[in-house]
């Protein structure tokens, strides 16, 4: 990987941002992880979902989104982020083709609640 060099000569790890005509889009478009509705990249800070309005840039949205791991992320250098259906600052944001794809069904959480609901109903 290549770096970039800070004012002060160390070496940074160069983020793997947002780069829309990558290859890996030819194959599968990115989809929201809210409605499921397929977006066209680049994704801004401010871009919203066509078909819902719900904010892109977000965690849920993201490639390296795994919930159960640290911060809820695969890259290990990212800052975390409280709010995983927000809009976001983080660099290493890259949008997920399958993001819509019943993601939640897989989140620990929702299966936890899902099994108390079962065992003592919904009242």
């Amino acid at each position: 990987m290549i770096g970039r060099e800070s004012t002060d000569g160390n070496m940074r790890p160069q983020p793997l941002v947002d780069q829309p005509y990558r290859r890996e889009y030819d194959a599968a478009m990115p989809t929201c992880a809210n409605c499921g509705a397929a977006y066209e990249p680049p994704v801004y800070r401010t871009t919203l979902c066509e078909s819902c309005g719900q904010e892109l840039k977000s965690c849920r949205n993201c490639r390296h989104y795994a919930p159960g791991m640290a911060n809820d992320c695969r890259e290990p250098v990212s800052e975390p982020v409280r709010d995983k259906d927000r809009a976001n600052f983080c660099d290493w944001f890259s949008p997920a083709a399958d993001a819509g794809s019943g993601r939640e069904a897989d989140d620990p959480g929702r299966r936890a609640k899902q099994a108390f609901s079962d065992l003592f109903g919904d009242d």
